[in-house]
């Protein structure tokens, strides 16, 4: 298994209890559950499906939910089908809930004629279309077609650089996340993040439903970009959501704002996935094109932590030669001398406090001392990601008695979740727990060197005991 994870999305092609058995034996680790799309009771039977799967095989299957967020979207056409906007013709971009017209492109977002100025792009079905705006007023604008196309119902619509006022949270998503915290998802991605309140507002509702799930915010818009320093600092992992970036960014400079939002997630010890259209042509293909190939092995060399396959996995013709293909990119480059290299030279994580001093300091021994392991014991699993980001050679095994760590674990680099029960009265009795479970399931050996770092499951105050010992002699 590589120790970079892979992230799949489930949908028709794949959510069947089978296909989630041969996707999980294949190297996924986590699913993403999108909310977009899929009906409540469907995604409860998937949810059980993926719990009854994991308890056969005996290793977690981390759960994420995807939440829509406000992606705004053209209204139905009228008659259905679709309407031609032609290069030069004049259209109107009306906030009404109402259908599009030839000539008049309905838009259910309110705030939108507000947003525009003359001289705004609007992009519309992933950056294919594209109208001028001439001038706006409250409720519509008025538009010069400069790229056109046929526009059909609800395709998205992107505002390059623009801001629109309106809800990081909708009333879809307040339902979805009451359903995902219900039916105990162990991460909650969240779409359209435009700044750092947007975070605090999802993870104040999580709070306040008495869960303790970790946020994933997903960076698709450029204001995201320019205040990622900030959302650094509240979520517990980033997105980098090509999708409607790349739309908004333009496809030339996506590839460096790529780069400098991986090496700032990693200086924060914040999780990393890298998504979209990683292997889009084997949604169809039994193999991938030679770019995508290269695409999935250069996230890894910019040291990204996980990588997601989208509509590859979910409406695909073979989700499990999808995976199989992913994780052998995967492996070949995590074998490279070049993958060692690049994880040597990336920025470090420049986070202060005791718990960082610790970690920093039992990743450095099992290096110098040539450990066969580094073992974090932890309650939340915190540890265990923060020791990720520093990239040790050597495998790191998160004892945990809780679920839920246990399973948050599966989408963490590197990062091999082993599960015990009980409660230790003294960190000589944890380590010695920890160790037989190690020795029993043949993860180390009697004579293996082992390099300890615990306190969050005895004190729930973060790590502050590294300890290093031989297998046999503690």
């Amino acid at each position: 298994m590589p120790a970079t994870r892979i992230l799949a999305t489930l949908g028709p092609a794949s959510w069947d209890r089978a296909s989630i058995d041969s996707l999980a034996r294949a190297g996924v680790t986590a699913f993403r559950l999108n909310f977009s799309h899929g009906i409540h009771e469907v995604l409860a039977r998937v949810i059980a499906d993926v719990r009854a799967v994991e308890a056969e095989l005996g290793w977690p299957l981390a759960l994420l939910g995807d939440l829509a967020g406000p992606k705004m979207r053209t209204c139905d056409v009228a008659g259905g089908g679709s309407i031609m906007l032609g290069v030069g013709d004049e259209v109107v971009i009306t906030a009404e809930d109402a259908e599009t017209t030839p000539g008049r492109i309905a838009v259910a977002c309110p705030g939108l004629p507000a947003a525009l100025d003359p001289g705004d792009k609007v992009l519309f079905d992933d950056g294919k279309l594209e109208v001028e705006v001439l001038e706006s007023s409250r409720g519509e604008a008025r538009g010069l077609v400069i790229f056109g196309g046929p526009l059909s119902s609800k395709k998205g619509v992107n505002l390059p650089g623009g801001r629109v006022d309106i809800p990081s949270i909708t009333e879809k998503d307040e339902a979805d996340l009451a359903f995902a915290i219900e039916h105990g998802v162990d991460w909650i991605a969240l779409s359209f993040v435009q700044e750092t309140r947007d975070v605090v507002d999802l993870k104040r509702r999580i709070a306040v439903a008495g869960a303790r799930i970790p946020v994933i915010a997903k960076i698709e818009r450029p204001l995201a970009v320019e205040d990622l320093d900030a959302i650094l600092e509240v979520t517990d992992g980033i997105m980098v959501a090509r999708g409607d970036l790349g739309v908004e960014l333009g496809p030339e400079t996506l590839p460096v704002v790529q780069k400098e939002m991986i090496l700032s997630a990693r200086r924060r010890s914040r999780l990393v996935i890298t998504a979209t259209q990683m292997l889009e042509s084997m949604t169809h293909e039994p193999r991938p094109t030679r770019a995508e190939a290269s695409d999935v092995a250069n996230a890894l060399f910019d040291g990204t932590d996980v990588v997601m396959l989208s509509g590859e996995t979910a409406v695909g013709d073979h989700p499990v030669r999808v995976v199989e293909t992913m994780r052998a990119i995967c492996e070949d480059a995590e074998k490279s001398d070049l993958y060692h290299g690049k994880m040597a030279s990336l920025l470090r994580p420049d986070e202060g406090g005791v718990a960082h001093a610790a970690i920093r300091a039992a990743c450095a021994a099992a290096e110098e001392v040539e450990a066969r392991a580094i073992a974090v014991f932890t309650a939340t699993g915190w540890t265990a990601l923060a020791a990720s980001a520093w990239r040790p050679r050597v495998p790191i095994y998160a004892i945990t008695p809780e679920d839920r760590a246990w399973r948050r674990l599966a989408l963490a680099w590197g990062v091999e979740p082993v599960r015990i029960t009980g409660k230790a009265a003294s960190p000589d009795a944890l380590h010695r727990q920890g160790i037989e479970v190690l020795l029993e399931t043949y993860r180390l050996m009697a004579g293996d060197i082992v390099v300890l770092l615990s306190g969050s499951v005895l004190d729930g105050h973060g790590a502050n005991t590294v300890r290093i010992l031989r297998v046999g002699n503690q």
